[in-house]
């Protein structure tokens, strides 16, 4: 018997083959949606990957000691808190103008970046993309999560943070030839105005949400009637224990994550002698598995439940990243608070656990154990696969 028309059409462009393919009832439109806030995506993971991977250039060229580099760096991720404030107002203008609105400001600071004379304005500038930059991307999930039916909401979110993720590849490419780009990291950072010369395009694949559309004027008006900070203290309120899982996740993953990642870079280069090739070289191979995990991830969390997979992963997090380091001469509002404030404790941590003119890996080993303790809450918080966005919030 020949297979539908619906299941023999070939994935959008942008999907690669390797990531599978397109579920037979996922609309067009959705579709288009999906390769809008996956480009933004891209240029999201684009953007973290330049702070990562030119690290050591960067800081060379501001005269950053390697014991003041996680404290710098922790300046740059707390940046993001203030994003917290502005999600809610998706709520009052809706989620699209805010996304949008995000992605031209991430653009921006990006920009702003690579051309500034000094460290403070490095930073400052590098904040104020890091708070864009969060926002664009808990927006994004938000759309991706009430536009998609609950049997396919964790392949949706694992397709665009796939697509998204291959920005932070993109960016190593780049990296690979920074010692012969003219003006090095800077010129690196020029690449920033990408997303807002795409604006335009942008704008035409991601309409509003039909759920908010729908409740305008009604419960989502709650925002405006009962100030930013209702939504927070209404989630307290009914689902105290939940809402305090969902922080310490956030915090205890980013804690490990944002030190793992921050380092990797410099650690080859500076301990290793790495070339910024062999380095992208080493993106390249992991980031191949990578790229294929997340919409593994997702299918499997739609099919066997988000706690398992979520468990696993930050279970394995820890070891693996002590491994990297230890191995010598080898190769949402609330959750995105929480996780900012994780990234910005780790990242200080490091410089606080370690002594004057000593190597801060050590630290970076000890800090990462905190994915331990995500993956226990995780564990605790109740299954949501398979479920409507409706049933999950009752």
């Amino acid at each position: 018997m020949d297979a539908s028309p619906a299941k023999r059409r070939r994935n959008p462009w942008w999907i690669p083959p390797f990531l599978g393919r397109v579920p037979a009832d996922v609309p067009e439109d959705h579709l288009r949606l999906l390769g809008g806030l996956a480009c933004a995506l891209f240029f999201e993971f684009f953007d973290q990957g330049l702070l990562t991977q030119a690290i050591k250039q960067i800081a060379a060229d501001f005269g950053l000691p390697e014991r003041e580099i996680g404290r710098t760096m922790g300046l740059v991720r707390l940046g993001a808190i203030p994003a917290f404030f502005l999600l809610p107002l998706a709520d009052r203008i809706g989620r699209r103008r805010l996304f949008l609105a995000s992605v031209m400001g991430m653009s921006l600071g990006t920009l702003c970046a690579g051309v500034s004379t000094h460290i403070t304005w490095f930073i400052g500038f590098q904040m104020f993309a890091r708070m864009c930059m969060v926002t664009a991307s808990a927006t994004a999930f938000v759309i991706a999560a009430e536009e998609m039916a609950a049997q396919h909401r964790g392949w949706a979110i694992g397709l665009i943070s796939a697509v998204g993720g291959s920005g932070f590849f993109g960016a190593a490419v780049l990296f690979a030839f920074i010692d012969v780009l003219p003006f090095g990291w800077r010129t690196m950072y020029a690449f920033g105005v990408v997303p807002l010369l795409l604006l335009p395009w942008l704008s035409r694949r991601v309409p509003e949400t039909r759920r908010f559309t729908l409740a305008r004027g009604s419960e989502a008006d709650l925002a405006a009637a009962g100030g930013w900070l209702r939504p927070l203290a209404d989630l307290f309120r009914n689902l105290p224990l939940r809402t305090l899982g969902v922080g310490v996740i956030g915090w205890a993953q980013s804690v490990a994550g944002a030190v793992a990642f921050q380092f990797s870079s410099y650690f080859v280069q500076e301990r290793h002698g790495w070339e910024p090739g062999d380095y992208t070289l080493m993106l390249g191979i992991g980031g191949i598995l990578g790229v294929l995990g997340y919409p593994l991830a997702g299918r499997t969390g739609d099919r066997r439940g988000r706690r398992a997979v979520g468990v696993t992963l930050l279970v394995l997090l820890w070891p693996l990243v002590a491994a990297y380091y230890a191995v010598p001469r080898s190769a949402s509002g609330w959750y995105q608070l929480c996780s900012t404030l994780g990234a910005g404790t780790g990242l200080f941590a490091t410089t606080v656990l370690t002594p004057e003119g000593a190597s801060a890996i050590p630290a970076v080993q000890m800090v990462a154990s905190c994915a331990w303790l995500a993956a226990l809450v995780v564990w605790l918080m109740p299954e949501t696969g398979g479920r409507e966005l409706e049933e999950i919030s009752a």
